[in-house]
């Protein structure tokens, strides 16, 4: 994760010197025909604001990655959900650095709609693996959760289960375990 929180901190300090070139009214944001239809201004919001938020979604999966892994079970927490919210948390980074560029690199039509394929692509990346292991029959994780905490295949509710996370049953990842009272904890400060 230091990586991508490096990219972006790298973006801020490019922008930080760059500063007297950036312009007072700079376009941030393009119609479907490609003309401007969003501005900004050379304010520390209007050129950091991209880099900060990127900067707290990278945060924010970083933690809930470190707490996913700490509140499960050993075999609960796959190393393909790991490398996902890594990978989850490089193209944030790639993109919110792109976007804060922008005070100081017009971008290009073309360069949007790579921007675009890319992100397509990866989400295919990512949900690809996750729809083979669901067509998969039979497939045991080692995760022993009883059918009848199972509420619509989606929820987990087992107040005699210590775990915060249980395997989800379709897919990749973790959900909570609605049982545990921490898990409802953990799942304000998300929404927080």
């Amino acid at each position: 994760f230091l990586v991508p929180l490096a990219m972006l901190a790298g973006s801020a300090l490019y922008l930080h010197a760059r500063w007297n070139d950036i312009p007072a009214r700079f376009p941030v944001h393009w119609g479907s025909d490609g003309t401007v239809n969003g501005w900004s201004h050379r304010s520390l919001p209007g050129v950091f604001g991209p880099l900060i938020i990127g900067f707290m979604v990278v945060l924010f999966i970083m933690a809930t990655s470190a707490l996913s892994s700490w509140g499960s079970r050993k075999n609960a927490f796959s190393p393909s959900s790991k490398i996902a919210a890594i990978a989850v948390s490089f193209v944030i980074a790639a993109i919110f650095s792109w976007v804060g560029l922008l005070p100081v690199h017009a971008a290009s039509m073309r360069g949007v709609l790579c921007l675009d394929i890319a992100s397509f692509g990866f989400l295919a990346a990512m949900v690809c693996p996750s729809l083979l292991r669901h067509g998969e029959s039979g497939t045991d994780t080692g995760e022993i959760t009883p059918d009848a905490c199972w509420y619509e295949d989606q929820f987990y509710n087992n107040p005699n289960d210590p775990s915060l996370f249980v395997e989800k049953r379709f897919g990749l990842g973790v959900t909570f375990n609605f049982g545990n009272p921490y898990s409802w904890v953990v799942l304000a400060l998300m929404l927080l």
